[in-house]
């Protein structure tokens, strides 16, 4: 098999050579594979369309199996894009899927909370509540 049609082989491959020539101490970088599910695209892709089927729970849980392995400030823009298009939806959308208001402004901290290991630095209030 071609080495460079599959990245667990190019990985191997990579990190053999570099292993032979004793860049010991030296960082080698690992390539991602092309079909990761962290591609920029794919991630959001699948949590819009399970969004749009109302599996908005399931699309949640994805969301954060995703970032409890991958908990990286740039993967912060897809949890929040992904509250966003839940903030789109009508409140009687988000009560069919079992979900309110609360709920989004729950995981938007929770949310910060996982990938910056830090309580957020903002409060996100309760439209209803009364000053």
């Amino acid at each position: 098999m071609d080495p460079t049609k599959d990245w667990l082989l190019r990985t191997i491959v990579t990190l053999g050579q570099a292993l032979s020539r004793g860049e010991r101490g030296t960082r080698t970088e690992i390539p991602r594979p092309d079909n990761a599910l962290g591609d920029d695209d794919l991630l959001p892709e699948i949590l819009n369309e399970m969004i749009a089927a109302g599996k908005l729970d399931e699309a949640e849980n994805l969301l954060y199996r995703f970032i409890e392995n991958y908990p990286l400030a740039e993967n912060y823009g897809i949890g929040l894009d992904f509250y966003e298009r839940l903030s789109r939806l009508s409140d009687e959308e988000l009560a069919r899927d079992g979900w309110s208001r609360r709920e989004i402004r729950d995981g938007i901290a929770d949310l910060h909370r996982l990938i910056f290991r830090e309580e957020p630095p903002f409060v996100l209030e309760d439209e209803d509540e009364e000053d």
